[in-house]
């Protein structure tokens, strides 16, 4: 993981989330916006209500935003 400074920077379907602020916390992985269909800033509003806290809570002063990457595997049926 890594601190992000900018949430502009952040790469839809390639970035996941991790959100702290005010001791409540959210993940979503890289492939969630994709699924859903969601641009960036619907990504970043979400991230924040995953972890219980009102739309732009990223932006609030202590908030920590922080973004990785992850290899996305499954199963394939026969």
């Amino acid at each position: 993981m890594a601190k992000c400074p900018d949430p502009r920077s952040v790469r839809v379907g390639v970035h996941g989330l991790y959100l702290i602020h005010r001791f409540r916390s959210g993940v979503l992985l890289p492939q969630v916006p994709v699924e859903q269909g969601w641009d960036l800033d619907e990504y970043l509003d979400y991230i924040c209500v995953k972890a219980g806290l009102p739309p732009h809570s990223y932006e609030a002063p202590g908030a920590e935003l922080y973004t990785f990457t992850a290899v996305v595997f499954g199963e394939t049926t026969l």
